[in-house]
């Protein structure tokens, strides 16, 4: 467990280390707000949809080759995306960079799966807790150095993520051992591999379908925030990768307090129904405050 822990800390410090920079970058190719806005919007969206369709691929493949492979793959991915952003010259080039970012980045799907080869079944929410503590602290961390790094100069946090994600890879080769033993693995199929096969079988969950409704819609408001935040406080109180970076990280630090520390003690108090719905009545108000600030 230690050894997957580290590998995720470090995927995630470098993906944190970007996000106080990457608008501002994208900026630099276009001519105005509503263009860097746009573009920005189309990167994001090339990202994510080539993450959708990696996962499964990525998930199948490790279920026939081993995880250990699939993992040191997307980091070497990975890292050549963070070097390619950095170097990137024009518009096109940058979309290209972040499309192999997108589906190299599937692999936080594999760090799952072998968290679950290595745990008992009473022991895995407890550990995929620790999973997420770690990547939490990921974005902790990496958000403030992208910042500081990035008004240094706009592509050094690049060049520092990619050299994060190479450590990982050395790290990953040389140090994090097998956890899928060869009878337990499974030949690859294209059935398998199919992103829209999970949405199906979502469909049929016709007992937790409001539950995957509310998790889905959550998810999605708490995305258009992540991906609009450095935008929208660069263009409306003028802030730069610095302060967006401290910003970004406060978030980290009230979540990882949240999960890691008091959720266990207010799951005695509530129960988890009314503690979900006090959760998004919580983040429905913090939305329209964030949407109503007229200072930074």
């Amino acid at each position: 467990m230690p050894f997957i822990m580290v590998t995720v800390l470090i995927d995630m410090l470098a993906i944190g280390l970007i996000i106080p920079v990457l608008p501002a970058l994208v900026g630099q190719f276009s001519g105005s707000q509503a263009d860097q806005a746009f573009w920005y919007g189309v990167v994001a969206f090339a990202f994510g949809l080539a993450s959708f369709f990696a996962s499964p691929i990525l998930g199948a493949l490790s279920d026939q080759y081993g995880r250990r492979p699939v993992l040191l793959l997307g980091f070497f991915g990975l890292g050549l995306n963070f070097f390619a952003t950095a170097m990137a010259t024009a518009l096109w080039m940058l979309l290209v960079a972040r499309v192999i970012g997108g589906a190299m980045q599937a692999n936080a799907a594999v760090a799952n799966a072998y968290v679950a080869d290595i745990t008992a079944p009473e022991q895995r929410a407890r550990r995929f807790g620790m999973l997420g503590a770690m990547q939490g602290l990921g974005f902790i961390v990496g958000p403030v150095m992208g910042g500081l790094l990035g008004s240094i100069h706009l592509q050094l946090p690049f060049f520092a993520a990619g050299a994060l994600t190479l450590i990982n890879l050395l790290y990953g080769y040389y140090v994090l051992p097998e956890s899928l033993p060869a009878d337990q693995r499974k030949p690859f199929h294209w059935r398998a591999a199919n992103p829209l096969n999970a949405l199906r079988a979502l469909a049929q969950l016709k007992t937790v379908a409001p539950l995957v409704g509310v998790v889905a819609f959550s998810g999605l408001a708490q995305f258009v925030l992540y991906t609009c935040w450095v935008l929208y406080t660069t263009f409306k109180f003028g802030w730069g990768p610095q302060e967006n970076g401290w910003s970004l990280a406060a978030v980290g630090v009230v979540s990882v307090t949240v999960q890691g520390f008091l959720m266990g003690h207010m799951l005695r108090r509530f129960a988890p129904q009314r503690l979900a719905i006090i959760g998004l009545v919580s983040s429905t108000l913090a939305y329209a405050l964030w949407g109503a600030a007229t200072q930074g």
